[in-house]
């Protein structure tokens, strides 16, 4: 009788990219505090952040375009840290795109490989592939600046892709395109990765844009990272007030624990199972789970609504005149000037002891 097949254990990604207490000071300003984060193989990592955060600091040392003060930078097991730019195996999209206009889409393309002496049957199959990957097939013998904004990112994204660099680094590639064409190119970006594995670190301000591509978060502080993981446990699970303000909305309270209570100039509001202790607390309820409840603890005005198409937003201020917000989906809209009541869902709220 035969033996049934013995499946093979799951590995986990091998380490693409790793970095170990790395640091950057511009005199005795720390843009970059003892960072250490490892990307795995075929992941897309973004680096999220305020202006000033870090981000950019870390993706520069990454691709070269500067020196650490102290640390290590391995790429495939191997230490790059003081490697040139052009010898890491590295493909950079900047927020400019930085295409040569004098140049075909095709020839711009092909230019990191005429650069890298492939031979000329080699670059005419690589450029057809990346151009069919971005489905840009019938634009090859164009120039660039006949090209849309979102055409011009594709070919920015094809030059990268049609050398097989280890590590792809996009610099807010994104940010100077309207939303909608925007959104379109989060999913271009989102299907490339997906087809190709190619490993991606991204770089951005806008939450909602690392929320709908990353396979994980990076979110920085002052050169620190507050916080690293999937994007649901960002929103659903957040370590501090900083990063629970920072990833998504929030309504955010600041008092003191009592027997289960959080004691707030809000007043007395319940703290979820298991938020135990005394001293200062923060309670986190995101906008989604706060509702209308007669018997709620909050008592409100309701001050404006905006209609958002899935949802409405309800803008309203508390009677010590805090704003606060909820979002409602079908249904009746409260009108404005009326006062409520609010409740929330206890199992969803969130208890934090750290603001950061």
């Amino acid at each position: 009788m035969s033996q049934p097949a013995i499946s093979a254990p799951q590995t986990d990604p091998a380490i693409k990219l790793s970095v170990r207490n790395l640091s950057r000071h511009y005199g005795d300003v720390a843009a970059l505090d003892r960072v250490s984060l490892d990307v795995r193989e075929g992941e897309f990592m973004t680096l999220l952040g305020p202006s000033g955060s870090g981000k950019t600091t870390l993706l520069q040392a990454i691709c070269g375009l500067n020196t650490p003060t102290s640390g290590q930078l391995l790429i495939n097991g191997q230490d790059h840290t003081h490697t040139p730019a052009n010898k890491r195996d590295i493909g950079v999209v900047f927020q400019n795109y930085a295409l040569f206009p004098h140049l075909t889409v095709r020839e711009n393309i092909a230019f990191p490989l005429k650069l890298r002496v492939r031979d000329r049957a080699e670059i005419t199959a690589r450029v057809t592939r990346a151009l069919d990957a971005v489905g840009l097939g019938h634009a090859g013998n164009r120039f660039t600046s006949e090209l849309s904004g979102g055409q011009q990112q594709r070919v920015a994204l094809a030059r990268c892709l049609v050398y097989d660099p280890a590590i792809i680094l996009m610099d807010e590639p994104l940010s100077a395109l309207d939303r909608k064409l925007r959104e379109q190119m989060q999913m271009e970006i989102k299907r490339l990765h997906r087809e190709t594995g190619t490993t991606i670190i991204f770089v951005t301000h806008d939450q909602e844009e690392a929320l709908a591509l990353s396979d994980r978060i990076c979110l920085m502080r002052e050169g620190r990272i507050a916080q690293l993981g999937t994007p649901q446990e960002m929103y659903d699970a957040p370590r501090s007030a900083f990063v629970a303000d920072f990833i998504g909305l929030s309504n955010i309270f600041r008092g003191t624990v009592v027997d289960g209570h959080l004691d707030c100039p809000e007043g007395r509001l319940p703290l979820p199972e298991g938020a135990s202790g005394s001293g200062k607390g923060i309670l986190v309820l995101r906008p989604e789970i706060m509702t209308i409840d007669p018997d709620g603890p909050l008592c409100v005005t309701v001050t404006d609504t905006v209609y958002a198409g899935a949802e409405t937003r309800v803008l309203v201020t508390h009677q010590n005149g805090r704003e606060l917000l909820l979002r409602q989906g079908m249904g009746p809209v409260p009108a404005v000037g009326s006062q409520l009541r609010l409740g929330w869902e206890k199992a969803r709220a969130h208890f934090l002891t750290r603001e950061v």
